[in-house]
């Protein structure tokens, strides 16, 4: 009986440590396969993890076997294939760092940080550029305060790079807040000023959406006309200047 518990204790645990081997070794492959390498640098993973554990296990010692007894049914042979298998996963362990690119550094992400406001700029600076004299003077004479009439609903109106942020300042009771970005589009005569809605806080309101906006001024007097081009037959909402 003892030599049967002593028996069974060891199949449990081999089973044991053979379930960890492959759970941890699956994830490491799934992981792995997402890389840039793919399977390909997969299986060369596993590959150098099963021939170290194989190695592992050949090169060790083979103290307590006999002909009659192979080296894997002693206690001793059971521990080295665990010991196998486990440097066969520190193995992929220590391998995978070169399929899975290193974690930004500071100075990567100020680099990177760098280029992109670059970037901006520079697309920033082409859309304006692609606007119409009339336009691009709409787009300078926009920015500010704009409410409907009387100025008791107000919005915020912002240009900045090559996109028009608008963001509902002054409210009515039971209104809402409302934030809208949009990218600003060349076309359109006179002192029209189009855009494409990015994002907007306002479920009517989705991406793509072409809005446009008409600016006039009268002596001291400024108006603006809000169209939403997808809701037909709408004449827009009319802004004047508030102060």
């Amino acid at each position: 009986m003892r030599r049967d518990y002593r028996w069974t204790a060891v199949a449990v645990a081999v089973l044991a440590v053979i379930a960890v081997v492959l759970a941890f070794g699956w994830m490491t492959l799934n992981t792995a396969q997402s890389k840039t390498g793919g399977w390909v640098a997969a299986f060369a993973l596993l590959g150098v993890g099963i021939a170290a554990a194989v190695s592992y296990y050949v090169l060790a010692s083979r103290d307590g076997s006999s002909p009659g007894r192979p080296f894997w049914t002693t206690g001793k042979g059971v521990a080295t294939l665990v010991s196998g298998a486990v440097a066969g996963l520190g193995a992929m362990s220590l391998l995978f760092p070169l399929i899975d690119p290193p974690a930004a550094t500071e100075k990567t992400v100020q680099e990177d940080g760098a280029k992109t406001r670059t970037e901006v700029v520079e697309a920033r600076d082409e859309i304006i550029a692609a606007l119409s004299p009339p336009q691009r003077a709409v787009a300078q004479a926009i920015p500010g305060l704009w409410g409907e009439a009387g100025c008791g609903v107000t919005y915020d109106f912002r240009v900045q790079d090559g996109g028009l942020m608008i963001t509902r300042v002054r409210k009515t009771p039971g209104m809402g807040d409302y934030a809208m970005t949009a990218a600003l589009v060349p076309g359109g005569t006179g002192e029209e000023l189009h855009a494409s809605i990015a994002r907007s806080s306002d479920a009517g309101e989705t991406e793509g959406q072409a809005l446009i906006f008409t600016y006039s001024k009268a002596g001291d007097e400024e108006r603006l006309n809000w169209r939403n081009l997808t809701h037909a037959g709408y004449g827009g909402t009319k802004l004047e200047r508030c102060l």
